[in-house]
């Protein structure tokens, strides 16, 4: 399906994995893990933690402080205990990740996630996603502290900046641990996939199941299941799918359930890639309707370059006659 692509190096690096495909893994250590992750550990942050853990409750308030403990070590706790590393990712503003501009923070995510992979293994990471998304961040002015009310699991808001079908998704940093998982191999992801299957259908809120689904996207079922709660409509709109059904287009290789996705505004050109990785040249004519609705040149740009690598007649044809255009012309080959 895929001998009509044209693939390069840096396009294929921009397909999200699934099992027994090509996956690109963060190479840093642990140390280097653990250094970007206690890099973002700043005074600021600090001291709106002390100041916020007081208005925890004193459950919470115990894993803030076991949290906080860990974050003066040269090393990562030896032993580590998955609900308080969903805590120390939150009190990372994992969940705010959109709106943090320190880059230190925003390493921080991503590191914190590969070294649950490589320090403890993957099984124990899916375990401390599903904690994070227990985990509720409360952010006040100068004040942050977690909640671990059974009303927090799911809300966690990091697929969309602001929920809305226009903007940039973020799969921040669960891409990461998909690509581990992705990478697994069969025991390790069976014992993975264990921990994970209990909670597929949890949570207040899609927004854990479409995360949890882009994790496991070889799990189509899960994902279907997925799929039936995004599509609810409240005046002809599809909420859920908007600002994070996203994720699930990764998730399906079929062309019905994928062109029903698009259709929705389930799409984003940063997935266009993965969407020709299930498709081949299929995906072309979604692609086209895609890029031809764009009028920004930035929006163009971007919808275009996936479509350079189909080599169909038919799609070099097309291709061809972009080349006087004043935007992406120059892209044509």
């Amino acid at each position: 399906m895929t001998s009509d692509l044209d693939w390069d190096s840096k396009s294929r690096a921009l397909v999200h994995p699934r099992r027994g495909s090509h996956v690109v893994l963060p190479k840093a250590s642990v140390t280097v893990a653990w250094a970007k992750v206690k890099k973002a550990w700043g005074a600021k942050l600090k001291k709106q933690v002390a100041s916020g853990r007081k208005k925890a409750t004193p459950e919470d308030r115990a894993l803030i402080d076991a949290a906080v403990a860990s974050f003066a070590k040269k090393s990562p706790p030896e032993k580590p205990d998955a609900v308080v590393e969903g805590v120390r990712a939150q009190l990372l503003g994992m969940e705010a990740h959109f709106n943090n501009m320190d880059k230190a923070l925003l390493d921080a995510h991503d590191a914190l996630v590969h070294l649950w992979c490589v320090a403890y293994g993957v099984p124990f990471a899916v375990n401390a996603m599903i904690e994070t998304f227990k985990t509720a961040r409360v952010d006040i002015f100068t004040s942050i502290y977690v909640s671990r009310a059974p009303t927090a699991f799911g809300t966690f808001a990091n697929l969309n900046r602001y929920r809305s079908h226009t903007d940039p998704i973020d799969l921040t940093p669960w891409h990461v641990l998909r690509a581990h998982v992705a990478a697994s191999d069969d025991a390790t992801y069976a014992k993975a996939r264990a921990v994970a299957e209990p909670f597929h259908e949890a949570g207040a809120d899609v927004l854990f199941r479409c995360a949890l689904s882009f994790v496991f996207p070889d799990e189509e079922a899960w994902a279907r299941k997925t799929l039936a709660k995004c599509e609810y409509e409240i005046q002809a709109k599809t909420p859920s799918i908007y600002y994070c059904g996203h994720t699930l287009l990764t998730c399906f290789r079929d062309k019905p359930t994928l062109k029903r996705l698009m259709s929705l505004g389930a799409y984003h050109p940063e997935l266009a890639y993965t969407l020709l990785d299930a498709l081949g040249a299929d995906a072309f004519p979604m692609l086209r309707t895609y890029y031809e609705k764009q009028r920004m040149a930035s929006e163009k740009k971007k919808a275009f370059m996936p479509l350079v690598l189909v080599q169909t007649p038919s799609a070099i044809e097309w291709l061809r006659k972009q080349r006087h255009d004043p935007v992406v012309g120059k892209f044509v080959p």
